[in-house]
């Protein structure tokens, strides 16, 4: 199974799941991480305050949501920026929920979505791109960020935002690593430091790295191995396909949470701009 197949299998659980709070979907019209707000509460709409911090407003403003979800990114960012936003996602059932949420909010001028990979040629040129946790699934993401760093204009912004592990893992936590990223199809998954050769590589400036890790939720580490032993025994025989998809989904979500409960990895916001 691919990462478009397992994502448009996820979409089943995320519609139902609205009241697990780690990470977004259906309901919020995005995937990522729940973060604290400035007031202590927690919601997928802090880390779109962040990113707004970075944005460039300007004539003409062109942004790219490389990985967009259901489009959330996109209709939340675009009343601050203005322009047009393109959004981008490999699945199917993403882009035919984004594109109708965006004519429910009267957007379909301004918000555009294409069932696309960031590995593909993308359409013209951006004052920003951001990939929010769906770089972590590129098999090369050197190549990956490649090709979206080309269409980023002279004084573009290239905002990052994804787990990075961690470097000299104890062997537990590098088990636990290791089965994430095989139920969350996360093949390389780079370090920080890894990210910052690669933005450097391409001519980008790094402008702001920031570690948001202490602003996720992860459950209690006794409530996550119940969660475990339960999700494990529920899981069918054939993986991979159907509830088995989900069932896995499940399990990599908690061993991503065991490992920020323990600080094995980084949540990390990279800003990089081109310069010019």
């Amino acid at each position: 199974m691919d990462v478009s197949e397992y994502y448009d299998q996820m979409h089943t659980y995320t519609w139902r799941d609205s009241a697990f709070e780690l990470h977004s979907g259906i309901h919020h019209h995005a995937i990522h991480r729940f973060l604290q707000a400035p007031d202590g509460s927690f919601s997928p709409d802090t880390i779109h305050t962040l990113l707004a911090a970075h944005l460039p407003r300007l004539p003409g403003f062109r942004g790219l949501d490389a990985g967009c979800g259901y489009g959330g990114t996109c209709f939340r960012l675009l009343p601050l920026t203005g322009g047009v936003w393109t959004g981008i996602t490999i699945s199917a059932t993403q882009r035919r929920l984004a594109a109708a949420r965006a004519v429910e909010l009267g957007f379909e001028a301004r918000a555009h979505f294409a069932r696309r990979s960031y590995d593909d040629p993308q359409e013209g040129s951006f004052h920003a791109i951001l990939a929010i946790e769906s770089l972590a699934h590129s098999r090369d993401p050197a190549a990956s960020l490649t090709n979206l760093a080309r269409h980023l204009r002279p004084g573009g912004v290239f905002l990052l935002v994804d787990d990075m592990p961690r470097p000299g893992l104890p062997a537990e936590e590098a088990g636990w690593l290791a089965e994430f990223r095989r139920y969350w199809h996360c093949p390389v998954l780079p370090m920080a430091d890894g990210w910052r050769a690669m933005l450097a590589a391409e001519g980008l400036e790094l402008a702001h790295d920031q570690d948001l890790l202490p602003l996720t939720r992860p459950r209690p580490m006794e409530m996550l191995e119940t969660a475990w032993v339960e999700h494990s025994a529920r899981l069918p025989a054939r993986r991979s396909e159907g509830f088995g998809a989900v069932a896995e989904g499940e399990l990599g979500g908690i061993r991503l949470e065991q490992l920020m409960r323990r600080g094995a990895v980084e949540y990390r916001l990279m800003v990089a701009r081109r310069p010019g």
